[in-house]
């Protein structure tokens, strides 16, 4: 045996990553469904604003079509 075989893989001047860090870096399913995620309730968050915002201009609109066809 040499001298360098019993040395650590990271004092032999590579660097290993072992755990979770690794397997989180590389879990891009993971990523990307956090990412769905956050694009979704994004989205859902600006829908309920538009319909807080515009509930009552579209309601009257409603009644104003229903005016008009005699209902």
């Amino acid at each position: 045996m040499t001298e360098n075989d019993h040395r650590s893989p990271v004092s032999a001047g590579r660097q290993v990553h072992t755990g979770r860090p690794l397997r989180f870096r590389r879990d891009e399913i993971g990523l990307t469904s956090i990412e769905y995620a956050m694009i979704a309730s994004v989205i859902s968050i600006a829908i309920a604003a538009v319909v807080f915002l515009l509930g009552g201009q579209v309601q009257a609109l409603y009644r104003q079509i229903v005016g008009a066809l005699g209902g």
